[in-house]
């Protein structure tokens, strides 16, 4: 979708799709179903950027990561907007590069590979601690609180997953 300046209050839908593995495997392997539409305008905090992941809260609130502006916004179960999270810099709660995000718990987690950390956040975007990263590359906060971390360089040049 291509939208320009003269459209400033035009409305930027983004939807949220829900992948469901079907249990048949005569059947497609994944059925897609919208769950969730996300209205905003071009401007303004509810604008909607690149998206560079998004993650469904415990409590049904949808958390989207916008790199260009270095935060995370935030709508409730029907899509409407309640916050933002973060912005640029290097402190707690700050991102340089957010990027996939996830909960662990009540508590949301933030890959920023060019700081090299974690946060862990709470709802509201208080910052709880980070996990620093021993190696610069993308990391994932796995269920038992430990980290998986990988240098996608390195398996992009093994033909890995990019």
């Amino acid at each position: 979708m291509v939208l320009t300046r003269t459209c400033s209050r035009a409305t930027l839908i983004a939807t949220a799709m829900l992948v469901m593995a079907t249990a048949s495997a005569a059947q497609r392997p994944y059925d897609a179903r919208e769950t969730r539409i996300i209205s905003g305008t071009i401007d303004g905090p509810t604008a909607l950027s690149r998206v560079a992941d998004l993650t469904i809260a415990p409590n049904g609130d949808l958390y989207v990561v916008q790199p260009m502006t270095r935060s995370i916004s935030v709508f409730d179960s029907r899509g409407a907007f309640l916050r933002t999270i973060g912005r640029r810099g290097r402190g707690p709660g700050e991102f340089m590069s957010p990027g996939v995000i996830g909960w662990h718990a009540d508590t949301l987690w933030v890959d920023d590979p060019a700081l090299g950390r974690i946060s862990l956040l709470s709802t509201s975007g208080t910052s709880r601690r980070t996990i620093p990263l021993p190696l610069p590359g993308d990391a994932r906060l796995l269920a038992d609180g430990s980290v998986l971390l990988w240098d996608r360089i390195t398996l992009e040049s093994r033909g890995g997953p990019s």
